[in-house]
């Protein structure tokens, strides 16, 4: 069941998918994905150097 606020919020459904697209995101992605997709453009990563 849904509280009053959530029936009254017509963008609520809309920010839920978001924040599951963004949860899927970094659930998919580590710090050292990011650190090699840096390294690999030619970016400093102070993580890994």
């Amino acid at each position: 069941m849904q509280s009053n606020k959530e029936e009254k919020c017509m963008c609520h459904s809309y920010w839920k998918r978001l924040e599951q697209h963004i949860v899927a995101f970094l659930d998919s992605n580590t710090l050292f994905d990011l650190c090699e997709e840096t390294r690999n453009k030619k970016l400093s990563c102070s993580v890994i150097e």
